[in-house]
This record gives structure tokens, sequence and C-alpha cells, in this order.
């Protein structure tokens, strides 16, 4: 019978065990049905490796996974929030939240236009958010204001700083460098902190970082 290991990511120790079906298994639920075992055995998986793992519908409710590794080099630091109902599961994460198999971060959901929504799953996409939106960010916010944005003082040196930002009133801390457009000088974002955790930039969509850049410069220039 095969046999799913839930291992560490630091020492790759062995966490929890469960032994599964090769039905199972080549459904891609396998780990799913591994993580929720180890929930119910109230097994400790801090720093956990998750990435890999389909965890849509999962039950993670009293899971220990702080530090846990989810997917795309997300980490995490506490149990998601879970939302099930709904025409797709949805899980919010420390900063980013996942819709069916869409994961992205809070700060582009809250962004994200009708023709951004529609791609990823047409009109009924579209009317899901639309329904959704407000809810399910109002959730996100409620847990980023629980811990807040911390770990650094916002700050203005003469090179670039760090400033206190919202977008859609979550709480971000942006990390930014001034560089030069031709003739005028410019914040380029470099580092986003939500809920205490550090994301670099580039994970951001390209008008988001602009605006983040924007809000920047009028920061300082009210100095």
């Amino acid at each position: 019978m095969p046999t799913i290991t839930i291992r560490s990511r630091w020492t790759d120790a062995v966490l929890f065990t469960h032994e599964t079906t090769d039905e199972r298994q080549a459904s891609g639920f396998a780990m799913r049905d591994a993580l929720e075992a180890a929930t119910a055995a109230r097994a400790n998986l801090s720093g956990a490796n998750l990435s890999g793992a389909n965890l849509s519908g999962a039950n993670l409710s009293d899971a220990n996974l702080s530090d846990a590794k989810w997917r795309d080099g997300i980490t995490i630091s506490k149990t998601p929030i879970q939302v099930s109902g709904l025409y797709w599961f949805v899980t919010i994460l420390d900063a980013h939240m996942q819709i069916g198999c869409e994961l992205h971060p809070l700060a582009e959901w809250a962004a994200f236009d009708d023709r951004r929504i529609a791609e990823m799953g047409g009109r009924n996409a579209l009317r899901f958010w639309r329904e959704s939106k407000d809810a399910l960010l109002g959730m996100a916010r409620a847990a980023a204001q629980q811990n807040g944005v911390h770990g650094y003082k916002p700050q203005h040196t003469r090179d670039g700083g760090e400033c206190a930002l919202a977008l859609d009133t979550l709480p971000v801390l942006v990390r930014y460098e001034l560089t030069y457009d031709g003739s005028d000088e410019i914040a380029e974002v470099t580092q986003v902190c939500i809920c205490g955790h550090v994301i670099e930039a580039g994970d951001f969509a390209a008008d988001i970082r602009a605006e983040w850049g924007r809000q920047c410069m009028q920061l300082r220039e009210g100095l």
C-alpha cells in the first residue's frame, strides 16, 4: 500500500506518515488525505513542506502549520482561513488567497478588474467575484489587522526607504529604491510586507507596483 510522508522543509525529518491507495494517489488527493489525518491526530506540522499538494477542500482547522511551505514558495505562519460551500473552495493565507486553482497575493485580488477575473474562469468567475469579493477581502483584512504590518519602521533615506500604505484598505508596507526615468526621479518598489511577511515586488502586477511607487514619492514630497 502506498505511503504518503510529510517532511520538514528545514531538516527533511518525517513529521507524519499516512497509508493511502493507488486510486487516491492517482487522483492527486493523497497528500490532502494525509494532511487531514495529521490534523485529526494533532500532529505538529510546523515547518512542513506542502508544496505540490492539492489541498483544495482539505479541512485544516486546528492544524499546526506554523512556518509550513504552501505552494509556489509561499510560507504560512498560521492555519489558513477556509471557506467552503461557494462555487469554488477558498483558502486565505497570510498574504495570499487561493480560489479554486488561482493563487494570488491579497493585494492583487483587491485590484483585479472584471477583465482579469473573466480570464480566470469566464462568466462564472466574474459572477462569483462580484458576489463574494467584499466578503472574502473583508475576512482577509480582518486577519491582516490582527497580525498588523509589523517588523519595520517606516523611513525615508536619500536613496530610498519604506512606506506604510494600503490597497483597498489592506495594510501593506513597501520598500523602495529611488531611480531615474529619463529626467524624473521615481520610486521603484523592491519588496512588499503584508502581515509581517516580505514578498518580492516582482510577484505583483506592474501597475500595482507603479501605483505604490507614486504613493511613496508623494509621501517623500510631504516630508
